[in-house]
């Protein structure tokens, strides 16, 4: 099964967002009010062998007031090319987790 969400903002031509072998798929609408930025995004993430992961992303896009988005949920083996994807290896995961735990771990032990 490859689940795909299509994505239409306004009357532009459908995005479809996904790949059979995605772990996580999304499609969300963020407001920060402190910029009045309305943001709409589409990607997913999936685990690669090596543990570590591969992001992957449809749509990136600015909203307004009054703009419409509508989503389908489809069944699909097609989707639209990505805009961007990133891989991140096992080890460099972990290099990343270490930093931050790093990072945490001076920061409140002086408290």
């Amino acid at each position: 099964m490859g689940l795909i969400i299509e994505i239409r903002i306004n009357d532009d031509q459908p995005i479809l967002a996904g790949r059979p072998t995605l772990d996580v798929l999304t499609a969300m609408v963020t407001f920060v009010r402190s910029h009045n930025d309305i943001q709409f995004r589409a990607g997913g993430m999936q685990r690669l062998e090596d543990g570590g992961t591969e992001q992957v992303e449809w749509l990136l896009r600015g909203l307004s007031i009054g703009d419409e988005v509508r989503l389908k949920i489809r069944d699909s083996e097609q989707s639209s090319q990505p805009i961007s994807v990133e891989r991140e290896t096992g080890t460099s995961k972990e290099q990343h987790e270490r930093e931050y735990f790093e990072h945490l771990k001076q920061k409140y032990e002086g408290r």
